[in-house]
């Protein structure tokens, strides 16, 4: 291994990671063990994640065979390539299990998906462009179904070291958006996706819809003082594209999710574009912006880092949980104001802390839906925002009666359908429970005695007051004997959307914890600092590619996460899958 510059070696040791990005599981797929081993294992875990992604929306990844579905996803790095060279690897796999465009192309030919297949890299950017190329062939009639999203791991220093000798990363291992000691950010990994559909078809179908995508914008900044400053009036010029696609105006928008690197300069630039950008709305509409401010600001990065490419749908998925859960995280390290971020007589404060959402009202005294954007910002000067709106609850169903009710399990193997049922179990502990008390519970007969490649091999039921489990089978064939949990709720299962996520360098304070449906954890798992309400955990979908012991813990390591969608040529997302440092 070559040497780094010996000023970089230690100085810049900090970053989030996903555990077990080498594990996999090619045969579920369909993918040889050799050539599985030579391919990134971006595309690795993309695949994994749209497989889960799919599924979470309702739907089974075959269904989607042969129709008009777009893919579109965020990649930068090409971290495996270098390795693999350093190593003197070199075969026809490489090339194919190295490529951007394969990391798309792949998962499109896997699941025989036949509208647009596009990898976005435009860095920091990537992830919020590929959710605008997607909802854009959606309303053009390239596809009529989307999946849009993006990646991040580091797998090797080489990023690292270019970043820090670039000057972009923290010497203190902290990301601390718009306060005085901001000097960097600290890089994570991740990966995000969404799963996009017009809205009057999501309606349709009875689908999930968690929320409205209502604009989405994409610009270049232009020349500017070099290739890699930011521009006030491109930024404020994209924020106001997006809003008035929207056709809302600026009183009515509660949050804004900053790009937020914590840069000195980077910081100052983007709150004086989106003040400009509120100004230019306000006077297009002939309207006053409100006296006090009314639009909190804040910024992922503080509590999971600088995900790069996938950053944009990191910050996405966090408001759309923020929305769901009406809660506005807290900025973690503000401490002190950055003295170039001026937010007197402007409509922005920042949200220091864990605060509840409370609706705006518009001037003649209706209730407005949640509103936000999310700004994503590529380094070479490409700018992306989305504009989100809450997607109206539904009423609630009526109570089932109380009686046992059945789920069924599958899987490919008896191992497989195991470690299915034990990572079920491990949801519903957490599952949000006020009160628990564990039991001892068999089955009266064997359900698992006809288990096979095509036939369920497993059940539990659960009875709304007082639920009780059967854990399938051991390796026998005869019923195992497990331990359970007696909910206070009655009523119907609906679980919440979380993120797992963990970081090296500290135990984060603020919003980000697992019971809070955020995406930070303390390496020990437990949650860390947690300052909003706990609430439930997201059951994994029972028929996610899963492995047996020694293999990819991705789809069970990756928590579902709130998507978005539209509705202007309104789309909207049925599902979003996410495991981020």
């Amino acid at each position: 291994m070559r040497k780094h510059p010996e000023d970089q070696q230690g100085r810049y040791r900090w970053g989030g990671f996903i555990d077990d990005v080498d594990k996999f599981d090619p045969l579920f797929f369909g993918i040889s063990p050799a050539e599985a081993e030579m391919m990134d294992p971006q595309q690795r875990v993309l695949l994994e994640t749209v497989w889960a992604a799919i599924e979470d929306s309702g739907y089974r990844p075959s269904q989607l065979a042969g129709r008009d579905v777009g893919l579109f996803a965020g990649v930068q790095f090409s971290d495996y390539q270098h390795l693999l060279h350093e190593a003197g690897v070199l075969n026809a796999q490489v090339g194919l299990g190295n490529e951007h465009s394969i990391v798309v192309n792949r998962i499109s030919y896997l699941l025989d998906l036949r509208g647009p297949s596009e990898p976005v890299n435009t860095a920091c950017s990537s992830s919020l462009v590929a959710v605008h190329r997607a909802v854009q062939s959606i309303r053009n009639g390239e596809s009529s179904m989307a999946i849009a999203g993006g990646i991040a791991l580091n797998l090797a220093p080489f990023s690292t070291v270019a970043a820090a000798m670039m000057g972009l990363l923290s010497p203190q291992g902290r990301c601390r958006t718009l306060d005085r000691g901001a000097d960097g950010y600290v890089k994570g990994e991740g990966v995000g996706v969404v799963v996009l559909k017009t809205l009057s078809q999501a309606v349709a179908d009875g689908d999930t819809i968690y929320a409205v995508i209502r604009g989405t914008s994409v610009n270049h900044g232009g020349r500017a003082a070099s290739i890699t400053a930011p521009s006030t009036a491109a930024q404020a010029a994209l924020l106001r594209e997006a809003v008035e696609e929207a056709g809302v105006g600026p009183e009515s928008i509660g949050y804004l999710e900053l790009h937020g690197t914590g840069t000195e300069l980077g910081d100052p630039v983007e709150i004086n574009g989106i003040k400009s950008a509120f100004r230019q709305l306000a006077g297009s509409r002939g309207s006053r912006l409100p006296a006090e401010p009314y639009c909190g600001v804040g910024s992922v990065k503080t509590n999971i880092g600088h995900l790069e490419p996938a950053s944009g749908i990191a910050g996405l998925i966090k408001v759309i949980l923020s929305m769901r859960h009406a809660t506005l995280p807290g900025l973690v390290h503000l401490d002190e104001m950055n003295p170039y971020v001026d937010l007197r007589d402007s409509p922005f404060y920042p949200v220091r802390e864990a605060v509840p959402w409370q609706r705006l009202t518009s001037p003649d005294g209706r209730t407005l839906p949640r509103r936000a954007g999310v700004s994503s910002f590529g380094f070479g000067g490409v700018n992306a925002h989305v504009f989100l709106e809450e997607y109206p609850a539904g009423a609630p169903a009526p109570a089932a009666p109380s009686r046992d009710r059945v789920y069924l399990f599958s899987a490919k193997t008896p191992a497989a359908l195991d470690s299915a049922l034990d990572r079920f179990l491990e949801w519903l502990d957490r599952w949000g429970a006020v009160r628990r008390r564990h039991r001892m519970w068999t089955t009266s007969s064997s359900p698992c005695a006809r288990a096979g490649k095509s036939s369920p091999s497993g059940w539990r039921s659960w009875r709304p007051a007082c639920p009780s489990w059967t854990a399938g089978c051991g390796p026998s064939g005869a019923p195992r004997t497990i331990p359970m949990s007696t909910v206070d709720t009655p009523g119907r299962l609906e679980p919440e959307p979380h993120s797992q996520v963990r970081r090296t360098s500290s135990r984060p304070r603020g919003w980000p914890v697992s019971r809070c449906s955020g995406p930070a954890r303390s390496r020990s798992g437990r949650p860390a600092g947690c300052r909003c309400p706990a609430t439930p955990s997201t059951a994994p979908g029972t028929g996610s590619p899963r492995r047996s012991a020694g293999s990819r813990r991705a789809t069970s390591a990756a928590r579902r996460h709130s998507p978005a969608s539209h509705t202007s040529a309104p789309c909207c997302a049925t599902s979003c899958w996410t495991g981020s440092s």
